[in-house]
């Protein structure tokens, strides 16, 4: 199924630009590195000093 999917959107969504492989390329790279990175995203965003809408505290855990 996912493979069909990628030729399809290779094959019909933004034919003829060129520019259809380079975004499916863009859109599995940066899905694989938000995965491989998620902690490090997680972290980043719980060291931003938001306060808990519940309690006020700025201390967060993932």
């Amino acid at each position: 199924m996912p493979v069909g999917g990628f030729w399809a959107w290779v094959a019909y969504l933004l034919a003829g630009t060129g520019l259809a492989l380079p975004i499916v390329i863009a859109m599995i790279g940066g899905g694989v590195g938000i995965l491989v990175l998620k902690d490090k995203i997680v972290q980043f965003i719980v060291n931003r000093g938001y306060k808990c809408p519940e309690c006020g505290k700025v201390d967060w855990e993932a």
